[in-house]
């Protein structure tokens, strides 16, 4: 563990009330007592904010209130102080300054949180929803950052780490001392515990997935034949003319974003290029549009209600595992289709929903509709965790599906054992148990210097 004193600016840039500068590490106490004289016959003591005046030798620098936390009772879990100085951005770096200048050493973003999960104060889910809840954008964010922060996601992973550890120890034991193979009573108890495991651990994963599109947002490609409506669509799910609309079909040459919060849900609505046999710039608009729907979120494909099916049925999304729903527009024209006709090539599992962009009808529908399809409201836990750790409690529930499979086939124990031992550790890395130090690093890297 690093044992050397940090200091940083924990307040955010820009003129205010108060501004803070944190101490953490051995020596705060004394730096900050050398330079902090508090007011009247009282002295500087532990958890306890006092007013005085900060001096550097015979120089006044503020007028300001200070506390002391102890080893073991700080956020940090070291020895640790902070200075609550006059908020002017100018005068809360002078201070910082005085601090480097006499001892310390400027933080990195994050290292007071880091130095937090080392000593024990925090466990990595935790950490985790700190940030979450620092950058969170909407009310949904603030609530599941809160609850990950209170241990939800910890408790579920400790939970499915103790229940492995188990199950591996038994094994292992049996493994080491036993002479004649478990008794089929046995490896039925196995499957059942395995399939229980499996259970929860689809539960955090699920939480994951809702987490990043909650703290992350989601991508929402409106994908179709040319002039079925798209922009016009995009335009009236946003609220505002962002995409330009014409009659003249392919007037969309390349993606065209815009950014709405849907319910607590970041949504960046992408509108794409018209699918058909296309040449110049418009066939790189064509590509992109295919690119576009490979890293989809949700994707809605658009339908012209007016004008013949067969020409847009041709031009439907390839194999895609994102949620969809297929929208008809422009039902405010006469139907060139019955709904039956649609039907036989829908993709499985697409509602239909009609709507008329230009007036403005079914659009709210579709909204509800989406976030639905996105988040699911009936489950409450959204975990934020990082893009590795979601790949690592995929690679936990492979090494699970794959010990279930050992275990029906009555594959050698040896095999089942390593699959439990790489499903613990992957979990362990979620965890923060065993999270190799670049993985850490980029963890911490997210945060604000002063966290």
């Amino acid at each position: 563990m690093n044992a050397s004193l940090i200091a940083a600016i924990s307040t955010a840039p820009g003129s205010a009330g108060i501004g803070i500068v944190r101490l953490s590490g051995p020596g705060s106490h004394e730096l900050l007592c050398h330079h902090f004289k508090p007011y009247g016959t009282r002295t500087l003591s532990a958890n306890l904010l006092l007013p005085g005046r900060l001096t550097e030798g015979d120089s006044f620098q503020d007028e300001c209130m200070a506390v002391l936390f102890d080893h073991g009772r700080s956020y940090t879990g070291e020895e640790s102080a902070e200075l609550q100085v006059h908020g002017g951005w100018r005068q809360v770096q002078a201070v910082l300054d005085l601090c480097l200048r006499n001892g310390a050493s400027l933080a990195e973003p994050g290292e007071f949180t880091r130095r937090a999960v080392e000593h024990g104060r925090l466990d990595l889910p935790r950490a985790q929803a700190v940030a979450a809840l620092i950058g969170a954008q909407s009310e949904r964010a603030r609530a599941a950052a809160l609850r990950q922060l209170d241990g939800d996601l910890g408790t579920l992973l400790a939970t499915l780490r103790e229940r492995l550890g188990d199950m591996l120890g038994h094994l292992e034991a049996f493994l080491d001392f036993a002479e004649e193979d478990l008794p089929d009573a046995d490896r039925k108890e196995y499957l059942t515990q395995l399939g229980s495991l499996q259970t929860q651990l689809e539960q955090a994963q699920a939480g994951c997935e809702r987490g990043r599109l909650v703290h992350e947002g989601a991508k929402v490609v409106l994908f179709g034949a040319v002039n079925a409506g798209k922009s016009s669509l995009l335009n009236a799910l946003c609220g505002t003319e962002r995409a330009l609309v014409s009659d003249e079909p392919g007037t969309t040459r390349d993606t065209v974003e815009s950014r709405l919060l849907l319910d607590g849900i970041p949504l960046v609505l992408i509108d794409t290029a018209g699918l058909r046999q296309a040449s110049g710039v418009e066939a790189q608009g064509v590509e992109r549009a295919r690119q576009s729907i490979t890293k989809a979120d949700l994707l809605i494909w658009v339908l012209d209600r007016a004008r013949p099916l067969d020409e847009q049925q041709a031009y439907q999304t390839p194999h895609h595992t994102a949620a969809g729903l297929v929208v008809v527009n422009k039902t405010d024209l006469p139907a060139a289709w019955t709904m039956e006709a649609l039907h036989p090539g829908l993709p499985e599992g697409w509602p239909v929903m009609e709507v008329s962009a230009k007036q403005n009808v079914g659009i709210e529908a579709l909204r509800e509709r989406a976030k639905s399809l996105l988040l699911d409201d009936g489950a409450a836990a959204a975990f934020a965790v990082t893009e590795e750790h979601r790949r690592a409690l995929a690679l936990a529930a492979s090494c699970l599906l794959q010990a279930r499979n050992n275990l029906s086939c009555n594959a050698e124990w040896e095999l089942i054992a390593a699959d439990l031992r790489q499903a613990l550790d992957a979990v362990g890395d979620v965890a923060g148990v065993m999270t190799p130090a670049d993985v850490m690093n980029r963890v911490f890297e997210r945060f604000c210097i002063g966290k």
